[in-house]
């Protein structure tokens, strides 16, 4: 007869079991355990996921580039209605190139 795999599934962890089918004796078992999906998991210190830390990285990036597009917008709206000492051309060329360096 063939063998027997059990499974036992878990949030954390799976747990197998090999039984042989004649003799229903187990053959081998095992377990492997996920790694925690958080920062300091039982130490006492808050918990914080990994995927929170990625969605605060992502939200500082996005913040860091509307601000750089909203510097950009002012300029050249403050240039259409000539309250800018800066001319188009000059604000395409070096004035711009700063702020994307800020």
């Amino acid at each position: 007869m063939s063998n027997l795999l059990g499974l036992s599934l878990d949030v954390g962890a799976i747990g197998w079991t090999l039984i042989d089918g004649d003799s229903m004796q187990v053959k081998a078992m095992g377990t492997h355990v996920f790694q925690v999906g958080s920062e300091h998991y039982g130490s006492g210190i808050r918990e914080i996921s990994k995927a929170s830390l990625r969605t605060q990285n992502r939200i500082k990036r996005m913040r860091y580039s509307r601000k750089k597009m909203r510097k950009k917008f002012l300029i050249k709206v403050l240039i259409a209605h000539d309250l800018c000492p800066l001319n188009q051309g000059d604000c395409q060329k070096e004035f711009l190139k700063n702020i994307d360096r800020n």
